[in-house]
């Protein structure tokens, strides 16, 4: 995506309601199928992530306090990138109560020097014996940025990694690098290529909601 945000919203919100979403940073990965992410830095309660196909960028922004994903087509073009909305939809409870039984996650954190630091939060299977099994690990690179990232985004990189449990053990921090490892071989790597402080509104009216849920 350009470096300057200019956007364009079709419709209009005039003596209708209007859910209204800001965004304040953006941060754009390469490695895996997502492509770019914004969130409000005070607020975690929603986010927007990108993915592109084939040849289309699609958009989807999370609402976890009205439990909704809004669908969007992104165009990327020289000036300007646009968000077209498409349809809503409410989150399944599974999505939102799904846990695996006998999963148990650890994680530790290793300071490289006085600027970096990584950790690693490892997944594994625990038996009646309380033996484990290991299932996969990630990895979280840091370089020092305060910016903010909210823990529960990285459940988006990770390929049914994580279930629906709360995520508040990692830490809300930019992570430079994002590696996944899992027990069968894959290894799948996310590395930040751009971070951007933005001014970003979305808004959906409630005109939208009634006719495209």
């Amino acid at each position: 995506m350009k470096k300057n945000l200019k956007i364009i919203i079709l419709f209009i919100c005039q003596n209708v309601f209007c859910q209204e979403y800001n965004f304040d940073n953006f941060y754009e990965f390469e490695g895996s199928g997502i492509k770019a992410i914004m969130i409000n830095s005070q607020d975690d309660s929603y986010y927007f992530t990108c993915k592109k196909g084939s040849e289309t960028i699609w958009g989807y922004l999370f609402d976890f306090k009205e439990n909704s994903i809004h669908n969007y087509e992104v165009i990327d073009s020289d000036n300007s990138v646009q968000f077209n909305y498409l349809n809503s939809r409410k989150m399944t409870t599974a999505y939102l109560t799904y846990i695996e039984n006998n999963i148990q996650y650890d994680s530790t954190t290793e300071v490289i020097d006085s600027i970096k630091s990584k950790t690693i939060i490892t997944k594994n299977h625990v038996n009646k014996r309380g033996k484990k099994r290991f299932l996969g690990k990630i990895e979280l690179e840091f370089d020092g940025s305060n910016n903010v990232f909210p823990g529960k985004l990285i459940a988006h990189f990770g390929h049914h990694f994580f279930d629906s449990r709360d995520l508040s053990f990692i830490v809300n921090k930019l992570p430079n690098k994002i590696i996944f490892d899992y027990n069968n071989g894959i290894v799948i790597t996310n590395k930040l290529i751009k971070k951007l402080k933005i001014n970003t509104i979305l808004k959906i009216s409630t005109v939208q909601l009634v006719h495209k849920q």
